[in-house]
C-alpha cells in the first residue's frame, strides 16, 4: 500500500524538490510492535473497516507486512514514532504479530507532517472537510496550492475550493463530516458572508433536501427587492439598511437615526463564536480571548 503510494510521480517530485525527503537515508527494518509509539505531531485519522480487514487478511497469509510502516527514531532508546501507516500497524496488532516491517528515517517535524498528510490523502475515504484539513496540513509545510495539486494529482482549483471549506462555521463543517451536506452544496454556501447566515442556510438546505442549485435559487430570491447599490445615489432607510447588514453579516441588527441626525447600529450575536467574528470583522485583533466566563 504505502510503497506504491510513495513511488507515485507526484510524490517523487515533491520529496526531491521541496521537502528533501529523497535526501534522507532510509532503513528497512523489522521492529517489535511494543517499540512503535504514536507520534503526537501527526494524526492517525479514521481507519476504514473494510480496508483494515483486507490488510488483516494479507498479513495472516504472509505473517509480514510487505508495505512498510513509516517511522522515525523516538525519544526513548530503541523506540520509534509512527509517521504513516497506522492502518498497517493496527492490522498487525489485530493479527498479534510480534514485529512489523518499517521504513525508518530521521524525518523533521515538517517532513513528518507532510508524509502523514500525503499518506492519508492517498488512502482516500475522506470527508471533504478532512480532505481540506490535510491540504491545510501540507500548506503548513510550506507548499503552495499548485505544489499540493501536483502531489495528489488534483487541479489547483480543487485544492483551493476545499480549503475554503475551513472558513465555514463548525456547525456547517459538522454537516459535511456527517454526510448530510455535499461538497457542491457547501461551495455555494461559501459564497455567502456571515457565519450565522451560512449556518442557517446549511441547516435549511439539509432539512428541505435542497440541491446546490436550490441553494443558489434561494440566495437569488433573497437578493431580489434589495436596492441597486451600483446606482450613483440612493436614499437609505433604517429598514433597508437593516436588511442589507443582515444579508451581509447574517446577524440580526437594529439601525436608527438619532435626534441629532446621527446613526446608531446594534448587531446581535447568537453565540460567542459569532460575536468574536463580528469583532474581528471590525478589525479588532483579539488574539486568544476567553469570553465564555
Amino acid at each position: 500500500m504505502i510503497k506504491t503510494k510513495i513511488k507515485s510521480a507526484g510524490y517523487r517530485s515533491l520529496q526531491s524538490e521541496l521537502l528533501g525527503l529523497g535526501l534522507l537515508e532510509k532503513a528497512y527494518i523489522q521492529i517489535p510492535l511494543e517499540l512503535v509509539d504514536h507520534c503526537p505531531l501527526v494524526a492517525a485519522g479514521q481507519i476504514d473497516p473494510s480496508a483494515l480487514r483486507e490488510i488483516v487478511s494479507t498479513l495472516k497469509a504472509g505473517d509480514i507486512n510487505f508495505e512498510p510502516v513509516i517511522v522515525r527514531p523516538g525519544k526513548g532508546a530503541g523506540r520509534f514514532e509512527v509517521m504513516a501507516g497506522h492502518d498497517i500497524l493496527a492490522a498487525a496488532r489485530e493479527c498479534e504479530l510480534s514485529k512489523v516491517m518499517c521504513c525508518s528515517a530521521s524525518f523533521s517535524d515538517t517532513q513528518a507532517s507532510a508524509v502523514n498528510a500525503l499518506y492519508r490523502l492517498y488512502q482516500g475515504q475522506l470527508t471533504p472537510v478532512v480532505e481540506a484539513r490535510l491540504y491545510a496540513q501540507l500548506e503548513g509545510c510550506g507548499l503552495t496550492h499548485q505544489h499540493i495539486a501536483q502531489s495528489v494529482s488534483k487541479s489547483r482549483t480543487h485544492i483551493t475550493n476545499h480549503l475554503r471549506l475551513l472558513s465555514l462555521p463548525r456547525a456547517v463543517q459538522a454537516l459535511l463530516d456527517a454526510g448530510d451536506l455535499s461538497f457542491s452544496q457547501a461551495r455555494v454556501i461559501c459564497s455567502v458572508r456571515g457565519a450565522a447566515i451560512q449556518t442557517r442556510l446549511a441547516r435549511k438546505a439539509v432539512k428541505e433536501g435542497w440541491s446546490a442549485r436550490d441553494i443558489q435559487r434561494e440566495l437569488k430570491d433573497k437578493q431580489e427587492g434589495m436596492p441597486d447599490l451600483s446606482s450613483r445615489t440612493w436614499k437609505p432607510t433604517p429598514e433597508i439598511l437593516q436588511g442589507l447588514i443582515h444579508q451581509h453579516t447574517g446577524h440580526p441588527c437594529v439601525v436608527r437615526r438619532t435626534d441629532s441626525g446621527g446613526w446608531q447600529l446594534g448587531i446581535s450575536a447568537g453565540c460567542t463564536e459569532d460575536f468574536v467574528k463580528i469583532l474581528q470583522g471590525l478589525g479588532l485583533e483579539l488574539g486568544k480571548v476567553d469570553l465564555e466566563s
